[in-house]
């Protein structure tokens, strides 16, 4: 199945996963992420566990980059899954922040002391 492009689509896709047999999905972390090229390592990319905002989803995964409807569409996916019958599972990072996140500004002891 392509990637979805319509609501339509993303039923067709959810059916199809449920048909599988699949009961639980796990998002890879959605939280607000630095992914910023790393220059001593540009084939490096941290896949969503380098957070900046704990409780802001990432734009990368919305239609509009900067506006509220990543969490509006976050919220959206989520309850389409559990419509479906699907548990969802979330992969978070509290444990540490990217360098320049919001938190190491606050306290830089922040990140390594929790």
């Amino acid at each position: 199945v392509s990637q979805p492009t319509s609501e339509q689509e993303l039923t067709t896709c959810l059916d199809h996963i449920v048909e599988m047999g699949v009961t639980a999905v796990q998002i890879m972390p959605v939280q607000d992420f630095d992914n910023h090229e790393d220059t001593k390592n540009p084939d490096e990319y941290w896949w969503g566990y380098m957070p900046v905002h704990f409780n802001s989803p990432d734009g990368w995964y919305a239609t509009e980059t900067h506006s509220n409807s990543r969490v509006i569409e976050l919220k959206k996916m989520i309850s389409a899954l559990h419509d479906a019958g699907l548990k969802v599972i979330m992969d978070v990072v509290y444990n540490h922040t990217a360098e320049d996140g919001n938190e190491f500004n606050l306290d830089a002891r922040f990140s390594f002391n929790g």
